[in-house]
């Protein structure tokens, strides 16, 4: 197809029940100048064949079939496929908001930005209820997010907030000079993707509106959990991951507290909200390694000792697991909690 914009890049797994609506939000856009690469990830139940049928009546539509390899395999296989200017990573189960495309191209196009972030709504499969803005917290970025071009020194903490690359459009050029791939075999292959991508961004632009509808409670999202409870040690190199991206720009000692705390706060919320209670000793016996290494490094241990996390640190190098599962219960430690997000407001 000539004269292709934008690629869109939807890796499927057993999406079948999902697709028709993802895939005709962006055919029903109003600026057509796109491709939709669907790669269908081993899927078992009839996804192919829904691809299938959707190319076969529109020659924007590439189909790309592999072996089982994981979301980040088929969004890298996307990418090298991906022949417009821009990217937009769309997930098979979900769908973007109509007249969405045209309004982010424009602001890409006119300030020849390396990206571009918008919001997201969550759509509650379940219920039906839709709720707006859901993906940016009030003060992630500056008061006049819109009216500007920004770098990621004008955040005021990109450790907390929307590490999904759903909400972004990508220039596929600033992608291939930087050889960005997502990391494979690995959960949260967001994280340093995006963390990567926003610190070697010249050019980020923002558009505070829901343009990009998530699905939430779907029998998808319930077999996520279980095998998210399975992988979810993977932030673990997750961590790591960032720590060395951080190292390799040469900005850790620009980012050393903000990365610390945030890992404190990550490790922790998994343990407190997103782990079960089989997991829960084996997990925080890896964040007490985890944390004891930190605990080694004399420079690390400085900055943690003088952030607002230091206490928390402190807590679990010197409890057991149950203990410290009990006292932050009790204490009403929520870190969904709004009082306790606002520690990040500084």
């Amino acid at each position: 197809m000539k004269n292709v914009q934008v690629s869109f890049v939807i890796p499927v797994y057993n999406a079948e029940e999902f697709l028709p609506k993802c895939i005709n939000s962006i055919l029903n856009q109003s600026y057509k100048d796109v491709e939709i690469i669907c790669v269908n990830d081993g899927s078992n139940d009839r996804s192919l064949k829904v691809i299938e049928d959707f190319a076969a009546k529109n020659d924007n539509i590439k189909v790309i079939n592999q072996e089982n390899k994981g979301i980040a395999a088929a969004r890298n296989k996307g990418i090298q496929s991906a022949s417009g200017k821009y990217v937009w990573f769309v997930d098979a189960d979900d769908w973007i908001k109509e007249g969405s495309l045209i309004q982010i191209y424009e602001k890409a196009e006119k300030d020849n930005l390396d990206i571009v972030c918008f919001n997201v709504a969550n759509y509650d499969n379940k219920t039906g209820d839709i709720l707006e803005n859901q993906f940016f917290p009030p003060n992630y970025f500056p008061m006049d997010w819109e009216r500007a071009v920004y770098t990621y020194k004008n955040y005021k903490n990109m450790f907390w907030g929307n590490f999904s690359v759903v909400n972004k459009l990508y220039n596929r050029e600033f992608l291939q000079k930087n050889n960005m791939k997502f990391i494979e075999n690995l959960k949260f292959e967001d994280h340093p993707f995006h963390l990567k991508t926003f610190l070697l961004a010249e050019k980020i632009g923002v558009i505070n509106e829901s343009l990009y509808f998530y699905r939430k409670n779907t029998k998808k999202s319930f077999m996520n959990k279980i095998e998210s409870d399975k992988r979810i040690f993977d932030m673990f190199d997750v961590m790591t991951e960032n720590k060395n991206i951080l190292q390799e720009l040469d900005k850790y000692d620009e980012f050393r507290t903000r990365y610390l705390e945030y890992m404190v706060l990550m490790f922790v919320e998994m343990f407190m909200n997103s782990t079960s209670m089989f997991i829960k000793p084996g997990f925080f016996k890896r964040m007490k390694k985890y944390f004891k290494e930190v605990e080694s490094n004399q420079d690390d241990l400085k900055a943690i000792w003088l952030s607002k996390q230091s206490l928390v640190f402190i807590e679990v190098l010197s409890s057991n697991w149950l203990i410290f599962l009990l006292k932050y219960r009790l204490l009403s430690f929520g870190l969904k909690s709004v009082s306790y997000l606002k520690r990040f407001d500084n």
